[in-house]
Formats: C-alpha cells, structure tokens, sequence
C-alpha cells in the first residue's frame, strides 16, 4: 500500500541544536512550564546555556556578479539573543481529535525576563506554550 504522506521524522535533541548552529539559529530554551489560573497562565523558561551564534555567510563564486571583488573571504556573522517570543496553542474541542490551534504570540526584548503573565485566555480550553529565543 502506498501512502503519499510524507515520513515523519524526529530529530534528536543533540541533532537539533547541530542543525540550529548550522543555520545561525539560536538554541530554544531547555525548560518552559505554565500554571494556569482564571482567564491567565503564568509561563516561565530556562535559557539555553550558550545564547551567541556564529554561523558563516555561504560562499559565491567569485565570478558571480554580485560577489564583492574587494571582499575575499566571508566573515562569520554573529547572532545574540535580543529578546524572547512566548506563541500560544488552543486545543480545538470542536472535534474528536482536539488539534491544537495557534492562537498568537507576544514578544519580549528583556532578555533578563524568563517569565510572564499571559491574560485573556479563554476559561476551561486546554492551552500550551513555546517559547523562542529572538
């Protein structure tokens, strides 16, 4: 039997952060945990421990025409951490399966800030939170 959905595979925690420092991304937080309480959760996270990446710029011919002809070599561009992004997920009860919705984010440029207060949820839905580093 055939089936054309695509295979999906998991990659390790450790393949993860591999791929992550590949692409210049930052590594996501260790811990994120919610309580909820009337029409609110509060949400905290752990910082990943290493918040600097350094990830190099590809490299273009040099007979490419965009290619800088006094630039020899690319230097390594480096990404640091300026803030955090908290996304929030709704369970969907309006079917048997319950999907989970996205339902918005809030950024937040302290980096210091590694917990907040989330208002306005809807009272007696299931939600869950992801945490981004930006």
């Amino acid at each position: 039997e055939h089936n054309d959905r695509p295979t999906e595979e998991k990659m390790s925690w450790e393949e993860r952060i591999q791929f992550n420092k590949l692409f210049g991304v930052l590594d996501p937080p260790t811990n994120c945990l919610a309580v909820g309480k009337d029409s609110s959760a509060a949400v905290w996270w752990t910082p990943a421990p290493f918040q600097k990446v350094e990830r190099m710029e590809p490299q273009l011919p040099k007979n490419d025409s965009i290619w800088n002809k006094n630039e020899e070599e690319k230097e390594p561009v480096s990404l640091e951490l300026t803030g955090w992004e908290v996304r929030r997920f709704r369970k969907d009860r309006s079917n048997g399966d319950g999907e989970w919705q996205y339902k918005g984010f809030s950024t937040y440029p302290v980096l210091e800030q590694t917990q907040i207060i989330v208002l306005n949820l809807t009272n007696n839905y299931e939600y869950r939170f992801e945490v981004c580093a930006l």
